[in-house]
Order: C-alpha cells, then structure tokens, then sequence
C-alpha cells in the first residue's frame, strides 16, 4: 500500500527576533525585530534513542528517550551595518567587546520563522499577518557568531543557536482594548519558551504586525545605510598579544 504525505513548500521566509526574557509578554509594538539580508536559513531536530542490549538475547532490553532532544538553528547573513548584531543582543556600538551583552542570565531569545507560500511576496509587502505559518524557536542561545570577509567577496555572518524548544503555529493574532471590566487582552498566539526558573511553557503571548518587518521602525540611519561592504571599508585592529607570539611595531595593528 502506497505511504502519502503532504508536502508544503513556502516561497520565502522572514526570521525575527524576541525580546528578552523570552518567556514574557512580546506584545510590545516592536518586542519581535526582523533580521535582515538573510541568505540561508537551516533548523534541525535531533532526538537520540538509547538503545541498550541485553546478555543472552538479540532483543534490545529498552528503547527510550532519555535526553532531551536538541534544536539547533543556523542563518548566514550579508553584513552591511551592525544592525542585525543589535538585534542579536550583541554590544555592537564598538567601546567593548562584542560579546559584553551576552553574560548576564535570562539573555536567552525567541527566533520566529514567518512562513509565506505566495510566489513573488516579499516580507516588506505583507500588510495582514492573521493566519501566516510560523515556526517559533523557543529559548534561542547564541552559540556561535562568525564574521567571514576575503577580498573579492561581499563580507557575511554565520551564527548559531541552541535552543529548548519548537512550535509550528498559525499565527492568530494579538488584540488589546477595554471593556466593562477594564483592560484586556485576548490569549493570541503562544510564546514557544519554556520559563527556566520553573520548567513549565510559558503562558505569554507575542504580538505580530507588518511594522515588526520594517527595520526603520525600530533602528536608526536604515535609509543611509550602504547595501554592500567594499574591501577598503573594513578596518581590523588587533590588540598586542599578552603572552608569547609576534609583536606589533606599535601598540595596536591595522590591517
């Protein structure tokens, strides 16, 4: 007997970026930031079964999930300005190192993967989010961040996250207002983290509009920003190495 299955193949894909703490309330007008210039985009599930074999038999004596299964996601980016590091929480105004920002706990985030199946649309066309697929990371950590540049090829990002969770969603939207017995908000749609200090799914919802695609809304000089990094706009300065090794001719080396 034939095995079907559907398959659905979406025509573009939009991936922002939540606030933190992940768990709470992201229903503020701009609490999820769309990252830009995203080339590639990859998430992955693995979910080992221990298999254990016993004497005297060919039969396993269990097969079980015993370790919570991994979710990894990984996004390559073109650089043009450090608004994407803004967004991903990295202390890119340039006084300190990058990775300042990203000690402090709870600095985990939420990734959302908006889902569109029109041949042709853009996310900056999207006027009406009510019903979009979403593939919603929840308690996203920044594991790795690459920055690749070389001579004849445009300057790009690979980052890498490890995360906790993961829903697929149809996104049903946020309202707010007031009524005979005050203020209220409907449950909208779920926030895909878990709350650490308790294990349990957090209960908060997470607002998205067509101005959370709009990275002039939220960042500033998007308007003047370049398109592209040309090889004499990058400048590397290298501190002199404490320990063994060469040594610069002056107190720090540009390249």
């Amino acid at each position: 007997m034939p095995i079907t299955r559907n398959r659905v193949i979406y025509a573009g894909t939009t991936v922002l970026m939540s606030d933190y703490p992940c768990w709470n309330n992201q229903t503020g007008s701009f609490s999820l930031k769309s990252l830009k210039r995203i080339q590639s985009s990859a998430i992955s599930i693995s979910n080992p079964v221990t298999r254990e074999k016993q004497i005297g038999s060919s039969d396993f004596a269990f097969e079980k999930y015993i370790t919570q299964p991994e979710i990894s996601v990984d996004l390559n980016y073109i650089v043009s300005d450090n608004s994407n590091e803004l967004i991903l929480g990295l202390n890119a105004t340039g006084n300190v190192g990058i990775l300042k920002d990203l000690a402090p706990a709870q600095r985990d985030r939420n990734l959302f993967f908006l889902l569109t199946d029109l041949e042709g649309q853009d996310a900056s066309s999207i006027t009406y989010t009510t019903g979009l697929d979403v593939f919603a990371i929840g308690n996203a950590f920044l594991t790795d961040y690459t920055f690749n540049a070389q001579v004849g090829e445009v300057p790009n990002v690979d980052v890498s996250f490890s995360a906790l969770n993961m829903t697929f969603q149809n996104y049903t939207g946020f309202v707010a207002g007031s009524g005979p017995s005050g203020p209220f908000v409907s449950d909208g749609t779920k926030l895909p983290a878990i709350v650490l200090p308790s294990g349990y799914k957090s209960t908060g919802s997470y607002s998205l509009e067509s101005q959370n695609l709009n990275t002039a809304n939220y960042l500033t000089n998007q308007s003047s920003r370049a398109s592209a990094l040309a090889p004499g706009d990058i400048s590397l300065q290298l501190e002199q190495p404490l320990m063994g090794g060469i040594r610069y001719s002056g107190n720090q080396h540009t390249n």
